[in-house]
């Protein structure tokens, strides 16, 4: 772009109008008289008119940059000459409008420094024909030193060349290193770990191969082989590589050779890189390596990320841009820069790096990345996230709400409570079984290393990619758009599935409730070793906290109390009261198939009902899936498939089908009788968001206590709501230390650890016919806090919550049976009433 000419004449009358100069740019965080931070342009228009008069102007800089700017985000937008609404995608009447906005994005990192800073505002654009424009205005760091401005923080600066990118580098990891302490030191290897005392490095000294400790200082490279020849033949070249100079004599992929020459020129002299350190013909090797993923990757020094390309012969640096063409000069002593956000470039580009199995766990499990794309280069360690175009040195705050500088999401995190900690898992298993593998057998080793950190998170075991300690809620992940059999895995687990997966949210209200509460399945796995089948508890590394003996309800309140150290109540609700004729049994019989790998047995309740296809329908928000119908005919339930799933593979699942109910869900509704509204469809509606009836996250507050005390109890939620009234609430709730849940004589739930359910051994449980003492107790404790604290509609939510006769459905599993093994068709839900005339049974489930 020319910046020739006189000022102006670079701007057209509507820009000029704008009186845009670089002193209105810079700003204090705070204000330095009131101590507040400095919001009062916040948000404040700028007009620039329509998009087709902005198209006419083209010896205005201002108007071209941010035409391009539209133009990139959403091509074709040019060319409309009417508006449309960007929600409904339908045509509006009036021409497409343009303005810009005054934004401190530094503010949103949430963080106040003692001293007022001094940073750059920015200005946003917005279309009415675009929902979000991903791409910021951004002084450029020249007109701050030229403005004379005190600091160049938030402002814009050029891509550098590779040697100026390769001083940036080294500037941000030794920033790193010297400022940020512990938190971006490596995580210690357990001692019970049993690692190789070396591995295979490459030499970029002495360019070879060669065996060294894993406490070495090291880089690693994360980036997809492709299709490149190189590694197909590597195999018979292994022994040469190890000769000094021994790399010297092949052709080595682009991305490798550059990642070995910055790992010189960045002062370290090992690098990590999988198609050369692991042996590719050898599928022991390659098994051990992936579960090691999680001490290479977060033992590595630096993680150099390739982003762009489609294979190892593109280079760190594939998706160059010019940097020419995303400034304008506005005036005298200011230009802009256009900076886009992570969502921005993400758009304008498909990597196939983001699409691989094995470089997800690279990314979340390195302590420090240095990522290459779209010609640029970002830094991202767990205390700062720095970017090559942006000015951001030396904020070391979070910036998760920073869309400029939360370029990459940082899936696992040191939670600061525990409960936080089952929706990291679900977030990792929804971004993991989105992607692509090329063998299918790889499905749980691509995943081995992220398993590791997990369990130590979450501290329980992942047996089959499932958390031993939350089976219950593991059990109930869902398709995306669509999934397939995965040949070689159970179908119980998402790992037995080709496509991506869901969980529901941990962190909702009724999480803790729904397990401690409303559940009752022993499960056991078959280890074909011992020849037998194992209660999932006697596998957890949580066993020590949470005794073998007691029920599965039992297990659950003591894993939030003593493991995730979160505030639980003890319940007598009793979720198979309504089968009093069954005669129950928990304890695998012999009579089932032979002992192999696997296989998940366990007892429940299993009924026939009749499935028909449900077509997603768009404006209504409902999904593909099979209704599940009563005796009547009547919808009474639901089973999700994929969203792109067909026609046709959805009717060869409907008909007769055996349902299994797996636990019970809030629900609130009933079936429906003549006149009335449908509940199916409502209950639809608030599963996937038209409706707001069910509990919002601010009942997090209400749920979980936090860490625990000093005596190294958790706190209970009258000790948090304020210590005046703690006494009294106590005495109120039976003075039990738990908070006050009326146990049975031994202190058991409904479920005895004997391996038989005592139905009449039960006592105390209101049912269905009210609230009982739990609701009794939660008044008591509510009363403790002030009305701002816990808004009236929460409470009220949170007392239907703890009613188990708001509990009106079950979660449940379509399974077919072939050659004695139960295979999962579907999880849903079914309304507890469609169960009434149904001839019910209580049967041994052998799920493959």
């Amino acid at each position: 772009m020319a910046e020739s000419g006189k000022d102006t004449a670079l701007l057209c009358h509507a820009c000029k109008s704008l009186d845009l100069r670089f002193r209105d740019f810079p700003v204090a965080f705070t204000n330095r008289r009131t101590g507040e931070p400095n919001f009062q342009r916040v948000d404040t228009r700028l007009p620039l008119g329509t998009l087709q008069d902005m198209l006419q102007k083209k010896s205005c800089f201002l108007c071209r940059l941010v035409v391009r700017v539209l133009e990139a985000q959403e091509p074709g937008v040019t060319q409309r000459t009417t508006n449309r609404d960007p929600i409904t995608l339908r045509e509006t009447e009036g021409p497409i409008t343009c303005s810009l906005y005054w934004c401190l994005k530094a503010a949103m990192d949430m963080s106040v420094p003692e001293q007022p800073e001094l940073r750059s505002m920015m200005l946003g654009i917005e279309c009415s024909s675009i929902l979000r424009v991903h791409t910021y205005l951004v002084p450029r760091v020249e007109s701050a030193l030229a403005g004379g401005a005190e600091t160049g923080q938030w402002f814009s600066r050029g891509r550098g060349s590779m040697l100026e990118k390769v001083g940036l580098a080294s500037f941000w990891m030794h920033t790193c290193v010297g400022l940020h302490g512990a938190a971006c030191k490596p995580t210690p290897i357990p001692k019970h770990r049993c690692l190789p005392k070396t591995i295979t490095f490459v030499d970029v000294r002495y360019s070879c191969l060669v065996e060294q400790p894993l406490n070495c200082s090291y880089t690693a490279l994360s980036y997809v082989q492709g299709n490149s020849p190189f590694f197909q033949n590597m195999e018979s070249q292994a022994s040469d590589l190890r000769l000094r100079q021994g790399l010297n004599g092949i052709q080595l992929p682009k991305t490798v050779k550059d990642a070995i020459s910055l790992t010189q020129q960045l002062g370290m002299r090992y690098l990590w890189v999988s198609g050369l350190c692991v042996t590719q013909g050898n599928e022991e090797s390659k098994r051990t390596l992936a579960s090691m993923a999680d001490v290479i990757f977060a033992g590595a020094v630096l993680t150099i990320v390739a982003l762009d390309g489609a294979d190892a012969d593109a280079g760190l640096l594939a998706g160059r841009d010019q940097d020419q063409k995303w400034r304008a000069r506005i005036g005298k002593g200011l230009t802009l820069s256009a900076v886009k956000t992570y969502c921005g470039i993400r758009e304008r580009n498909s990597w196939t790096h983001e699409t691989r199995a094995w470089t997800y766990q690279e990314m979340v499990l390195s302590r420090r990345l240095l990522i290459f794309a779209d010609g640029l280069t970002f830094f991202v360690c767990r205390k700062a996230n720095w970017r090559e175009d942006l000015v951001t040195e030396g904020n070391e705050t979070p910036t998760a709400f920073c869309p400029l500088l939360h370029m990459f999401m940082r899936d696992i995190e040191d939670e600061p409570y525990g409960h936080c900690i089952p929706d990291t898992y679900a977030g990792c298993v929804a971004e993991y079984t989105r992607r692509k593998m090329t063998h299918a057998s790889d499905a749980l080793n691509a995943f081995a290393g992220l398993s590791r950190v997990l369990e130590s998170q979450m501290r329980t075991t992942l047996r089959f990619g499932l958390p031993v300690a939350l089976m219950d809620w593991a059990l109930l992940f869902r398709p995306g758009k669509t999934i397939r059999p995965r040949p070689g895995f159970p179908s119980w687990v998402w790992a037995g599935w080709e496509g991506g997966v869901e969980l529901s949210p941990s962190s909702s209200a009724d999480f803790m409730i729904f397990l401690c509460s409303h559940t009752w399945i022993e499960f056991y796995l078959d280890d074909e070793a011992l020849g037998c089948s194992i209660h999932l508890s006697t596998l957890d590394m949580a066993r020590e906290a949470i005794p073998t003996g007691s029920s599965s309800r039992g297990r659950y309140q003591d894993y939030f109390r003593k493991v995730l150290m979160a505030y639980v109540e003890t319940s007598t609700h009793n979720p198979l009261k309504r089968f009093p004729d069954i005669q129950f049994q928990t304890v695998p019989t012999r009579l089932g198939p032979a002992i192999q790998s696997g296989l998940l047995r366990f007892f429940t309740i299993s009924a026939l009902f009749e499935l028909e296809a449900q077509k997603a329908a768009p404006e209504t928000l409902l999904p593909n899936g099979l209704q599940i119908k009563d005796r009547s005919g009547n919808r009474a339930g639901f089973l999700h498939l994929g969203s792109e799933d067909s026609d046709e593979e959805m009717k060869t699942l409907g008909g007769a089908q055996e349902i299994i109910l797996l636990s019970e869900r809030f629900g609130e509704h009933r079936i429906r009788f003549p006149g009335e509204p449908d509940p199916w469809a409502e209950e639809l509606q608030i599963e996937y968001g038209v409706s707001d009836n069910l509990t919002g996250p601010e009942l997090l507050r209400l749920i979980f206590s936090g860490r625990r005390s000093g005596e190294g109890q958790p706190h209970s939620l009258p000790q948090r709501l304020g210590r005046g009234e703690e006494e009294k609430g106590a005495k109120e709730e039976g003075g039990e230390e738990n908070g006050g849940g009326i146990e049975d004589e031994e202190g058991e739930g409904p479920v005895g650890g004997n391996g038989e359910i005592g139905v009449e051994e039960i006592e105390g449980d209101e049912g269905e016919e009210g609230q009982g003492d739990d609701t009794d107790s939660l008044e008591n404790e509510l009363s403790c806090s002030t009305d701002d604290e816990f808004p009236e509609p929460d409470r009220m939510k949170l007392k239907r919550l703890r009613d188990p006769a708001n509990w009106t459905l079950y979660n449940v599993m379509a399974i077919k049976w072939e050659g004695g093994l139960a295979r999962r068709i579907a999880v849903g839900w079914l309304h507890r009433e469609a169960l009434d005339g149904v001839d019910t049974t209580w049967k041994e489930i052998v799920l493959g």
